[in-house]
């Protein structure tokens, strides 16, 4: 009876299924080809785990008292085959609660990461609209302070520090479209700008290993001729001054003579003479004669040559003063036996009176010829830093300029709210929450409704979703809230309770009105409807319907292209977790066929239904998401030039990835002209 009585349970569940909103049929025949075949494997892949959401719940639950990132990421372990969406939104929603109300700061990466798993599940699955607004406050806040950071680092001239602070918003999601477009050319600024500061600053400070790692860290087409010159010149002094302190027995005779010809080429025959008579007499001293004896053999300054023997007959026979500073510093000043030489040329009542020379605290050759290399290297990177400062700063001042721009009706907003509320906002967190509600449309008494939500939740959270699955209206927003519990004071009639931020392209707003564009325009040809005109024409005039913009205000072309950027990058993301979805469910339908799982063969076939079920959402899903994707790629490729920032994208799409638009994406990568 049983098995009967799952027949009718079944077909209803296909009726239900196929009528909803957020899925429909393939067509009888689809232009794409069906998915490729699994490759066999030598050896079987396990079973994928049976639906068992009690127990993963529990496993999720437990987790949860350890720590919320271990929990959410124990929840991205388990497959399709393993948990519905509906289960799977039921756990993200108190892993996402519990995260976002720790104690300790959610790193951007695990924000980000769970706005993924969020968007993957998509609309209609029962995830927290609160929770949701939490969630694109909390990452829109951390964005904000990063970028925050890296302008104060800017401002007090502390580039590197900067740069790396710019690391984590290479993709942001929440910072405004014009703040998104300075933000290359800044962190290219600050890349450039940054080793040729840390050099800077490393021979001010007489640090010149320092100096010439900073140096080495920019390519050799990025550094310019003027530096690279100067630096080129400088380095062969480096090396020959900690020749002359590594004791003479580091250095080979054909180093010595490759870095005497790189002082000859840069600063003349006869520093290169001078320099190699103190070489050879420090190869001496180290009691390596014959090496000494072919370097002077190469050529010396006579003047020079005769000095440097006076010191070392100086220092051999312990008396009279040093003149060359070299050796004086090679012969430590503070010996107080012969040296070993000494013993074997001097009779025994000479040695015995052999008595310290006294050195000549003079500049060493060396060291006056890497300062003024030193001092030529320091004015190009001068002139360097002054250039890249300029760009850094112009740069800047667009984005600050920028944030400027959009804070204006934002911050009337947030007057207003703290107004209601009688209090100011306690904390960043909130006041990007309170923006993040009226960029929804909610007006300040919503938004402070918002705000009041969290005492009691997440126990009130089904409560609320009972009510309102999703806040598409305003009013119904606020009596829903009411009705589920809240406290009505929240709602109390405030001189402008009913006032809202005014339209705008909010980032976010324009991004869910781009997705559910596409979504649509994909569902007719999911269905087998013929789709209606989809120019760029026709999807702007959307995007303002969607938006409520006022009368002759339109999106912006970079708004537009930086939304169907995003969409686009969340799509592949999604499709490539459907892929992997609908694999899992391809193999586990087959192995409960063969009664892998040990079931009664009522609960199996209630299993086998259900899976089946969930494959053909995944599948429609999957259609809609390729399909989605392409026409985006369409879409981008109408914008000509404009849509320059999508060409990595779309070049990572054209190129051996196999995707189904990929040839869409290399037909709008040639359209807007990428080399």
């Amino acid at each position: 009876m049983r098995r009967r009585s799952l027949l009718p349970l079944a077909a209803l569940a296909s009726v239900l299924l196929i009528n909803a909103p957020g899925w429909a049929p393939p067509a009888p025949r689809l232009s794409a080809q069906p998915p490729a075949p699994r490759p066999p494997v030598t050896t079987p892949r396990p079973p994928v785990a049976a639906p068992n959401s009690a127990g993963v719940a529990a496993l999720v639950a437990a987790a949860r008292q350890r720590n919320a990132a271990e929990a959410a990421a124990l929840l991205r372990q388990q497959g399709a085959t393993a948990l519905s969406r509906v289960h799977r939104a039921t756990l993200l929603n108190v892993i996402t609660h519990d995260t976002l109300h720790q104690k300790q700061t959610v790193p951007l990466a695990e924000l980000r990461r769970l706005r993924a798993d969020w968007v993957a599940l998509g609309p209609g699955s029962g995830l927290d609209p609160i929770v949701a607004m939490q969630l694109e406050a909390a990452e829109a806040g951390a964005e904000r302070l990063f970028l925050a950071d890296g302008l104060e680092l800017i401002a007090a001239g502390r580039f590197a520090e900067a740069f790396a602070r710019f690391e984590p918003l290479e993709l942001p999601r929440y910072l405004p479209v014009s703040a998104v477009r300075a933000l290359p050319e800044l962190r290219e600024a600050l890349r450039r700008v940054a080793p040729f500061a840390q050099s800077q600053a490393a021979l001010r400070a007489g640090d010149a290993d320092a100096a010439v790692r900073a140096l080495s860290k920019l390519p050799n087409e990025h550094k310019p001729l003027t530096v690279a010159n100067a630096d080129e010149a400088r380095l062969p002094l480096v090396l020959a001054r900690a020749t002359f302190g590594d004791g003479g027995t580091g250095a080979e005779l054909s180093f010595v003579r490759r870095l005497l010809a790189d002082v000859e080429k840069h600063h003349g025959a006869t520093l290169a003479r001078q320099l190699r008579t103190e070489l050879a007499a420090r190869l001496f001293l180290a009691g390596r004669a014959a090496d000494a004896t072919a370097l002077v053999g190469d050529g010396v300054d006579p003047a020079h040559a005769s000095q440097v023997l006076a010191d070392l007959r100086a220092a051999t026979l312990g008396r009279d003063e040093l003149k060359n500073p070299q050796i004086a510093a090679v012969i430590a000043a503070d010996r107080t036996q012969p040296p070993a030489y000494s013993a074997i040329i001097l009779p025994p009542d000479r040695l015995a009176q052999w008595r310290p020379a006294v050195p000549n605290p003079g500049n060493k050759i060396v060291d006056v010829a890497e300062a003024a290399a030193r001092e030529k290297v320091t004015t190009a990177l001068n002139a360097e830093v002054t250039a890249g400062t300029a760009r850094v700063r112009a740069a800047a001042e667009r984005i600050r300029e920028a944030l400027a721009t959009e804070a204006a009706p934002r911050k009337a907003f947030l007057d207003k709210i703290e107004v209601a509320r009688g209090k100011p906002f306690v904390t960043p967190a909130e006041r990007e929450l309170a923006l993040v509600a009226g960029t929804r449309g909610h007006t300040v008494a919503e938004a402070v409704g918002v705000l009041a939500a969290e005492p009691d939740r997440p126990a009130a959270a089904v409560r609320l979703l009972a009510v309102v699955p999703a806040f598409v209206h305003a009013g119904e927003f606020a009596a829903a809230v009411e009705r589920s519990g809240r406290a009505p004071a929240a709602f109390a009639a405030y001189p402008a309770a009913g006032d809202k931020l005014p339209p705008a392209c909010d980032r976010s707003r324009v991004r869910e009105a781009v997705h559910a564009a596409l979504h649509a325009q994909a569902g007719h040809t999911v269905s087998g409807r013929e789709p209606p005109p989809f120019a760029r024409s026709e999807f702007e005039a959307g995007l303002r319907d969607r938006l409520k913009l006022p009368p002759g205000e339109t999106p912006s072309a970079a708004e537009c292209v930086q939304g169907l950027l995003d969409v686009c990058r969340d799509g592949a993301a999604e499709y490539a977790q459907l892929l992997e979805a609908f694999g899992d469910l391809n193999q586990a339908i087959p192995d409960i066929e063969r009664g892998v799982y040990d079931r009664a063969n009522a609960t199996r076939k209630e299993l086998e239904t259900a899976l089946k079920l969930r494959r053909l959402s995944v599948l429609a899903d999957k259609k809609r998401c390729e399909i989605g994707l392409a026409v985006g790629c369409q879409l981008l490729s109408a914008y000509g030039p404009d849509a320059a920032p999508a060409r990595d994208w779309l070049r990572a799409q054209s190129e051996g990835t196999g995707t189904p638009w990929g040839a869409s994406a290399a037909d709008a990568l040639e359209k807007i002209g990428a080399k």
